[in-house]
């Protein structure tokens, strides 16, 4: 196909730990924290060092995230990154770490980012971000080599995967340079925010999105660079 590419070595080799920023612990973020442990225990008993995550996120768990977002009641009030990061770490023994900030150039950079973030001046600060920290060693653990950008509607949604190691691949930008702002006042309670989107939206798109990061690894190259998805008919179209 026209966008198959190898993926780079640094991530199949497992001689370190996949280094990925998750920018975004919400509707889409916090089910891919989850696929991502699943993700890490393959590459651990595949024989490599698994996943390195920091996840970044400045709010707080609210009523309205219960049941569409991977939260439960106990993590009311609680900032999103922190409380879910540290939940899986005690679970499962990681030492992830929880950034309850916005990410920035500031930041430490990765091998892998994923945006699931839903505002597109957040996905231009971050896209900038990578931009200016990109000056690293080909296989050192900032070296970034995939942006992976999550975004969805009602029962709809695309992941879009930018290779990073070189100029002229497509970023969510590019697919949508006409984008306006979708200013919404946050929902107030779980049915308010289901009127908005589908109820399993999000975790469907997070699902793909790791599985997209899963068939790479496994199979040392990828078709495609991401895909279009209707939640109706489960028909996508590959970028």
């Amino acid at each position: 196909m026209e966008n198959s590419i190898e993926i780079p070595e640094h991530l199949i080799s497992g001689g370190e730990a996949i280094t990925i920023n998750l920018i975004g612990v919400g509707g889409t973020g916090s089910w891919v924290l989850g696929d991502l442990i699943a993700l890490h225990h393959y590459l651990v008993e595949t024989g490599r060092l698994g996943l390195k995550v920091r996840a970044y996120d400045p709010d707080i768990v609210t009523e309205a995230n219960l049941g569409r977002q991977n939260f439960n009641s106990a993590d009311l009030n609680e900032n999103k990154a922190v409380a879910l990061v540290e939940k899986y770490n005690r679970y499962w023994g990681l030492n992830w770490e929880g950034i309850p900030e916005e990410f920035s150039a500031a930041h430490k950079q990765a091998n892998i980012t994923i945006c699931c973030v839903d505002s597109i001046e957040s996905r231009r600060k971050i896209i900038e971000a990578i931009r200016i920290r990109k000056k690293r060693a080909y296989d050192d653990s900032e070296y970034p080599h995939f942006l992976i950008d999550c975004g969805n509607g009602y029962d709809y949604g695309q992941i879009i995967v930018t290779p990073l190691w070189e100029s002229g691949h497509k970023t969510f930008l590019d697919y949508f340079p006409d984008q306006k702002e979708n200013i919404t006042e946050p929902s107030c309670s779980v049915l308010e925010s289901l009127g908005k989107q589908n109820l399993f939206i999000n975790k469907f798109m997070a699902n793909l999105a790791v599985n997209w990061l899963y068939e790479g690894i496994r199979n040392t190259e990828q078709s495609n660079l991401g895909y279009f998805f209707n939640f109706n008919s489960l028909t996508p179209i590959y970028l």
